[in-house]
């Protein structure tokens, strides 16, 4: 007598490689960048910056030079590009942080900053690099050609 197959999973996956989420570890200490900035208290931190208060801006760095840093590393690939590609997006913030309209966006103004001169740092790199091939092509052709 043949066995009956067995019951299909209350629930069907939809990927083979779908696992369960993880459960938070109670006992785990907390990252150490705190918990997440609440809308009014980085509004008032923003415009403290924007005064000129030179200790709100290092606090706003403080809080977000992690998400810069990863956006700088994801468009570069190289640690110490990456370092300095950060800290041209603050120093260029910092300049730019009196033109910010509402001090509410200033999350996703930054992000889309981080962004825009990343691309622009990637760019003007790469054209660097053609600029250096080319120079040591005619250089060989040059030495060749002698």
């Amino acid at each position: 007598m043949a066995k009956d197959p067995p019951p299909p999973p209350s629930r069907p996956r939809r990927f083979p490689y779908e696992a369960t989420p993880p459960v938070p570890d109670p006992t785990a200490t907390p990252a150490a960048s705190g918990p997440p900035p609440q809308p009014c208290e980085l509004a008032a931190v923003v415009d403290a910056a924007r005064s000129g208060d030179a200790e709100a801006f290092h606090e706003l760095v403080r809080r977000f030079e992690r998400l810069v840093f990863k956006i700088a590393w994801h468009k570069c690939r190289d640690q110490a590009d990456a370092e300095d590609l950060a800290q041209e997006i603050f120093l260029h913030a910092f300049r730019s942080l009196p033109f910010l309209r509402d001090a509410r966006a200033f999350t996703g103004w930054l992000i889309s900053l981080s962004h825009n001169r990343a691309n622009r740092y990637c760019r003007r790199r790469q054209r660097n690099i053609v600029v250096l091939e080319e120079a040591r092509r005619a250089l060989a052709e040059r030495a060749s050609a002698s």
